[in-house]
């Protein structure tokens, strides 16, 4: 063959390993923006997942926190009726004290009347 259908030969070689080339460059395109359409896709599923988990992160700690306040108005809550019921207390123990008092002075009284009376 001639130097010029050697060089036709190679050019058409090399023009076929190129249309070659170009359809394998092609799929892999393909391919790789199928990987990055279903990796974008996985993220987006992950973060719809995170915003969901933080979702209902957020409303447990909302629960939490009302049940916390709640239990903190009930301890107080708790708390003024023992001291009311403390007062009563103190105030019955010495309603009672003054009665027991009342009663001793009024029964000394009376027997001292009792002794003075002649008989």
């Amino acid at each position: 063959p001639t130097l010029q259908e050697q060089a036709k030969a190679f050019y058409e070689a090399s023009y076929k390993q190129l249309q070659i080339d170009r359809q394998v460059l092609q799929e892999q395109h393909l391919k790789l923006q199928e990987v990055r359409a279903g990796l974008e896709k996985a993220a987006l599923e992950e973060r719809a997942l995170l915003q969901l988990e933080k979702a209902k992160q957020d409303d447990m700690m909302a629960k939490l926190t009302a049940e916390y306040k709640s239990l903190q108005q009930q301890e107080e809550s708790v708390k003024r009726q023992q001291a009311s019921v403390h007062e009563a207390a103190q105030t019955l123990s010495a309603n009672a004290k003054q009665r027991e008092d009342q009663l001793s002075q009024v029964a000394s009284e009376l027997e001292t009347r009792r002794f003075q009376q002649p008989q």
